[in-house]
């Protein structure tokens, strides 16, 4: 790192502004889209997010399918934790069962066979 002078100081303390937006910048982007992933949906957005009926969802809650929580009467839902849901819960495909069989397969201890 370079010697600061008294001449240079006016030229860092700019440097250290522009570094300072630039953090403001990034933090308030990030902000953005934490609120819009934070975002709190009621059963008919749900019901229009996943492609379902609102019976479908109100059974969903009911036999805890979906993440849900209660407001008063009304229930409610955080986008974010259904999408968590949704990649924890989604079925895989035939090809990707045969892969996670053979994997889990390759690393199983090898059997002896003994001859008496």
């Amino acid at each position: 790192m370079e010697k600061l002078t008294f001449d240079k100081i006016p030229g860092a303390i700019e440097l250290i502004l522009q570094k300072l937006q630039d953090i403001e910048e990034i933090l308030a982007i990030h902000k953005q889209e934490d609120e819009k992933h934070n975002e709190i949906m009621d059963v008919e957005e749900v019901a229009r997010f996943l492609k379902f009926t609102k019976s479908t969802v109100y059974t969903k809650v009911s036999r805890g399918e979906l993440p849900a929580f209660k407001s008063g009467k009304r229930l409610l839902f955080h986008k974010t934790e259904l999408l968590e849901h949704i990649q924890l819960h989604k079925k895989m495909s035939s090809y990707q069962l045969k892969k996670e069989a053979d994997l889990r397969i390759r690393h199983l201890p090898k059997v002896r066979k003994y001859t008496y």
